[in-house]
């Protein structure tokens, strides 16, 4: 048997460490995908309930989760969305 170069042994530890860093990065995203999930399906949960609820009962509901200001709310749908 050849024994390998070292060029040979670079190369692949470079492709093994561009490897390694893409794993990274889609563990990463993954990790943002679950957090965005769980935070839709709150926010979807929250919704639903309020859908459930008798009418003066969601107003109140709604209405204690509004923004104060206008400026609250761009904010907030900045930060959120």
């Amino acid at each position: 048997m050849k024994p390998f170069s070292g060029r040979f042994d670079q190369r692949l530890t470079l492709d093994l460490e561009a490897e390694d860093q893409q794993a990274i990065k889609l563990q990463h995203i993954f990790a943002i995908l679950q957090h965005a999930k769980v935070a839709f399906d709150l926010k979807k949960q929250l919704w639903q309930s309020v859908n459930d609820m008798p009418a003066s009962r969601a107003a109140l509901t709604v209405a204690s989760l509004a923004p104060a200001t206008l400026s609250d709310a761009l904010l907030e749908i900045l930060l959120n969305d």
